[in-house]
């Protein structure tokens, strides 16, 4: 999608994507704030054994499993594949992604190996400890880094953090962990849903029209991906919108158990987005970014929902338990 946003700017085709990349941008902070907010908040957290037998095995192995697929794959389109190529290949996995979007894995992994740390200083710490916490974080992970950004390279330096050795150690990922976890322990006041839902849209039309005046004035104000501050405030509205929304809104269970079916299929979808993509432009010659987008949307689910069906298969290639 960023592609799209690098040609024929201004054009119907850009702002097209423009609106739709703004849109999703929140996805990823969702994702590690729900499952901040639901690690943290289980007792079992406390056990190593359950860590290492069931949540590590349900995410790593499916990881290990695509990355080799995945790597296989590259290099046979690419013509130049043998067994010690692709061996070496995934034995680099520790430092090198398989795939670009696999990048995902990496700080979902560490925060699993260190959830029982965090969950000892949760359990034990005021909300005041841990706002303070998640201050900390935003301002040495994501607002110095968008005011260098911003600033003429002159001034840019003072607030440009030292690769390697500072608090950007705490992780551009880590604070939505622990941001989600903080406002699940919020308390839900009804029909609160549709003021954060008011400034969620507020959000998404200021990001779009910043993008816009982005590329006319060459700004540089950083509002695409996770650690534009922008999209974290957007995120916590997003957040916060379902969180109080759905206490008050019970579904049919008709709808709670699709949204389930298709919850339990994202991970597979993901994990195997990247071949079913490289695959559907490379035999199918498709041009079309939106047709790509379509059929690779249609294989992975169909694909996804066959494997979740195999009994063991599921769980060892794409995490679903039978």
């Amino acid at each position: 999608m960023t592609q799209i946003l690098q040609e024929n700017v201004h054009s119907f085709k850009w702002n097209v994507g423009n609106i739709i990349l703004q849109t999703v941008s929140p996805a990823v902070g969702i994702f590690f704030m729900v499952s901040g907010a639901l690690i943290l908040s289980s007792e079992r957290t406390n056990s190593i054994g359950y860590l290492f037998k069931h949540r590590l095995v349900k995410v790593g192995v499916p990881f290990l499993i695509w990355s080799a697929a995945t790597i296989a794959f590259s290099y046979r389109v690419d013509g130049h594949i043998t067994f010690m190529i692709w061996l070496k290949k995934l034995l680099l996995i520790y430092n090198q992604f398989p795939s670009p979007a696999f990048w995902f894995m990496y700080p979902l992994i560490f925060f699993y190996l260190i959830s029982p740390l965090v969950k000892v200083f949760v359990d034990h710490a005021s909300n005041k400890v841990i706002d303070y916490i998640i201050w900390l974080w935003l301002i040495t992970n994501l607002l110095l880094p968008d005011i260098a950004a911003m600033l003429p390279q002159q001034i840019a330096l003072y607030f440009t953090n030292i690769p390697n050795s500072n608090l950007v150690l705490m992780g551009q990922t880590f604070g939505y962990f622990l941001l989600g976890y903080r406002l699940h322990k919020l308390p839900i006041v009804k029909n609160d849903w549709s003021k954060h839902f008011i400034f969620s849209l507020i959000l998404l039309v200021l990001i779009v029209i910043i993008n816009y005046f982005n590329t006319v004035y060459q700004l540089n104000i950083q509002i695409i991906g996770y650690t534009s501050l922008l999209t974290l405030l957007m995120t916590m509205e997003v957040y916060l919108t379902v969180k109080n929304w759905s206490h008050f809104h019970e579904l049919p269970d008709k709808v709670n158990h699709s949204a389930t079916t298709v919850a339990g299929l994202c991970f597979g979808i993901y994990l195997s987005h990247g071949i079913v993509m490289q695959a559907v432009e490379q035999y199918l010659h498709i041009g079309s970014f939106w047709l790509v987008f379509l059929l690779t949307s249609v294989i992975c689910i169909v694909l996804t929902y066959i494997i979740s069906k195999i009994p063991k298969v599921g769980y060892y290639v794409i995490g679903v338990e039978n």
